[in-house]
């Protein structure tokens, strides 16, 4: 098993890990790249789409087949809502 951090001592002598790939990806951004507050949202037509039938689920979403509004089958991924603090 890992050894867990124990005291604020121990948090301030662990190693700093980075990413592999891409390590300075969201620091050569601007802060209104991560700013989620401020997101507005431009949101599709959503009657373009049919479901079919449920194909899964998880913690945080619900995944159905359908198809869209040429016939062709799709994923539909819809999002459960989530309290703000645990963004």
């Amino acid at each position: 098993p890992g050894r867990g951090l124990s005291s604020m001592d121990d948090l301030l002598q662990a190693p700093v890990m980075l990413a592999r790939d891409y390590p300075d990806a969201c620091s050569n951004r601007d802060a209104a790249y991560s700013n989620y507050e401020a997101l507005q949202l431009a949101w599709g037509e959503q009657d373009d789409y049919q479901v079919v039938r449920k194909v899964g689920r998880g913690k945080y979403s619900e995944v159905f087949e359908g198809l869209d509004k040429h016939g062709h089958r799709c994923i539909i991924k819809i999002l459960k809502p989530v309290k703000k603090k645990k963004i």
